[in-house]
């Protein structure tokens, strides 16, 4: 009995054994071709989308370049722009202050000697003012 145990024993290992030896023929006759050109086309995807990722850092970069000088441009004309209106404003106070001084001169010295309603200078004119030593 103990031989017939052993030679059950014997046979299911034997019958295992042929199991697991088919089991690996079959998955060694496995064809792995096409999950070797998926990895290579992967691969290959990758590589592209490293590519084009580059050139897309190299342009945003050189968009960030133009934003750059274009903001120092604007901010250029904005200070040239405020230069200009404290000119202006600067001017326009001055005439205010040679129309109003000479009013008061005109006032001074009578009607006689300058004639008319004192000239309204525009933005553009130089005011003249006659000033005697």
């Amino acid at each position: 009995m103990v031989a017939t145990n052993i030679q059950k024993a014997i046979g299911q290992v034997n019958s295992s054994t042929d199991r697991a030896v088919h089991a690996l023929q079959n998955f060694a006759s496995i064809d792995l071709t096409g999950a070797l050109n998926t990895k290579d086309r992967i691969v290959d995807i990758t590589r592209m989308i490293d590519q084009k990722n580059l050139h897309l850092q190299e342009g945003v970069g050189q968009a960030i370049q133009s934003a750059q000088r274009h903001a120092n441009e604007v901010t250029d004309i904005v200070m040239t722009m405020q230069f200009q209106d404290i000119s202006r404003q600067r001017l326009e106070k001055t005439v205010r202050q040679l129309t109003d001084l000479q009013i008061k001169l005109t006032e001074l010295t009578g009607p006689s000697s300058i004639e008319g309603d004192p000239p309204q200078p525009e933005l553009n004119e130089t005011p003249a003012l006659a000033v005697a030593d």
